[in-house]
């Protein structure tokens, strides 16, 4: 607030006055990723404009390539502009693959197949289904492919069932093996 006195009297007035600080680090330093899945970076929280180094001015951004990326920000009020970088470095990592522990046979069109759910894609795949007494009750060699609980035409009982994966790792080549159970739940076709 601020007065004014003079001989005709006094005259006060307010004034706000707004700071925006300039954010520091938009960015981390550096960020390392696997090869299936790239960094984002979501920036949503700044009001203001962006434009990454490849051109795109939007709060959200993924780093497609290894090496360095930049972001120029500027604030709403158009006060200030940030530059601020982030080197991605790609990494080969393992490529988990994701093995649901039950199915439902059941013709409904949910979770009536049992097969395996990857990032990426192994090779040199194959994956065997096991009764309880040993018996190889599906086979297959893709990873695309899954068992729809029959076996030899027929809905296989109800119950738990071994399974067992030999694969390659796709980036590395790595031969990996995984194995665990599986149950299959009341269902008819």
């Amino acid at each position: 607030m601020l007065t004014v006195y003079n001989e005709c009297g006094a005259y006060t007035d307010e004034v706000d006055i707004i700071y925006h600080l300039e954010p520091k680090d938009i960015l981390p330093e550096i960020v390392y990723f696997c090869t299936a899945r790239l960094p984002e970076f979501d920036l949503s929280h700044l009001d203001g404009t962006f434009e990454w180094s490849d051109g795109s001015t939007s709060s959200f951004y993924v780093a497609q390539f290894n090496g360095a990326h930049w972001v120029d920000f500027t604030d709403s009020y158009h006060c200030f502009t940030v530059r601020d970088s982030v080197i991605a470095h790609e990494e080969v990592c393992g490529c988990p693959i994701y093995m649901p522990n039950a199915f439902t046979p059941d013709g409904d069109g949910l979770n009536d197949v049992f097969k395996c759910e990857y990032e990426c894609a192994p090779y040199d795949f194959t994956m065997e289904i096991y009764d309880r007494w040993g018996n190889v009750s599906f086979r297959t060699h893709s990873p695309y492919d899954g068992w729809d609980g029959k076996f030899q035409g027929d809905i296989a009982p109800n119950g738990v069932y071994h399974y067992r994966i030999w694969y390659r790792e796709s980036f590395s080549g790595i031969p990996i093996e995984h194995f665990g159970n599986v149950t299959v739940l009341p269902g008819k076709l």
